[in-house]
């Protein structure tokens, strides 16, 4: 069992890329907007794609689960999180089928889409995680995705909240804006265009 102390965005874009397995798990407490009381909330992950997402109270009862769960997660900031290292070969019954669907397309798209060439950001060093910390969510949600080997626009595919050409644009936008700010604090270089 591991921990993380992270947003859920940054930790799941960091567990899709490692092509990571298991439950992730953290508990809220009470005051959460929308809950009274003490809730759980469990992420299943199948090599680094969403297979559930829900929050539930202590007796087990799902109040909200798919994208709406995601959501409210999203917006819950830092916390802690467990991961137990578990496969799923489907999706777990207490989750709704269009849960999947729901929370893997629009988080984890797959496919390129064809705008030309892009640019392709090489990290400088290894960025510890009290640097990190300076750092802006959107800053460090694309500085985790940089590996030297994914272009601006696949970046943008990943971070799109959209399979949207249009919106995978304006992203695409954002993320080379983004890019710029962190080669600017020396985090990334981005080479030379031929």
């Amino acid at each position: 069992m591991r921990t993380y102390q992270l947003d859920i965005e940054t930790l799941l874009s960091l567990l899709y890329e490692a092509g990571q397995s298991g439950r992730l798990s953290t508990q809220l407490p009470s005051g959460i907007p929308g809950f009274k009381q003490y809730c759980q909330a469990s992420i299943g992950l199948q090599e680094g794609k969403i297979v559930f997402c829900q929050i539930e109270q202590r007796n087990g009862r799902v109040l909200v689960s798919g994208k709406q769960a995601l959501q409210i997660l999203s917006r819950s900031g830092t916390r802690e999180w467990l991961l137990e290292e578990v496969q799923f070969h489907q999706t777990p019954s207490p989750a709704p089928p269009s849960s999947t669907t729901a929370t893997t397309a629009p988080l984890l798209p797959t496919q390129e889409t064809q705008h030309g060439p892009s640019i392709v950001p090489q990290r400088r060093t290894f960025i510890d995680q009290n640097a990190l910390s300076h750092f802006s969510r959107q800053q460090r949600r694309v500085l985790n995705l940089v590996d030297g080997t994914r272009s601006s626009e696949r970046i943008a595919i990943l971070l799109s909240s959209s399979s949207d050409p249009s919106a995978i644009r304006q992203t695409l936008q954002q993320v080379e804006e983004v890019l710029r700010e962190l080669e600017l604090s020396g985090a990334i270089f981005i080479p030379n265009q031929k």
